[in-house]
C-alpha cells in the first residue's frame, strides 16, 4: 500500500522495466525501510510510553496551548512578520525550558540513591 500511494506504484522511475518489477523493487524498498527503522530505534514499554506521555508530552501540550492563545490575543493587529517572529521565540523558549526540565529529570533518575 505505501509503494502505491507514496511512491507512486508500478510507474516507472529512470530505467524502462516491466511494471511489476518497479512494482517489486518499490515494495521491497519500503519494506526494508520500515525493518531498518525497527531494527535501530530502542523498544519502549508500554508503562515508559505512558510516563513519557503524561508526564511530559501533555505539560508540554498545555503550555504551548495556553501560550499560543496568550500571544494571539496580545498580538492582534500587528504585522504578520511580528507575529510569526514571537511566535517562534516563544516555541524556542518553551522548546529551551522543556530540555532542561527533561535534563534535570534524567540526571536525578541517574544519581545512585544512598542506602540505609
Amino acid at each position: 500500500v505505501a509503494a502505491t500511494l507514496f511512491l507512486g506504484g508500478w510507474q516507472p522511475l529512470l530505467i524502462p522495466l516491466p511494471s511489476y518489477v518497479w512494482f517489486l523493487i518499490k515494495t521491497y524498498f519500503v519494506f526494508f525501510i520500515i525493518l531498518w527503522i525497527r531494527g535501530t530505534l530502542p523498544r519502549v514499554r508500554i508503562d515508559q510510553l505512558m510516563a513519557f506521555g503524561w508526564k511530559l508530552l501533555v505539560p508540554l501540550t498545555l503550555a504551548n496551548l495556553l501560550l499560543t492563545a496568550l500571544l494571539r490575543t496580545i498580538l492582534v493587529g500587528q504585522p504578520q512578520s511580528v507575529q510569526i517572529g514571537a511566535f517562534l521565540a516563544a516555541n524556542l523558549a518553551l522548546f529551551i525550558v522543556t530540555a532542561i526540565i527533561y535534563a534535570l529529570a534524567t540526571r536525578q533518575k541517574l544519581q545512585p540513591q544512598p542506602t540505609a
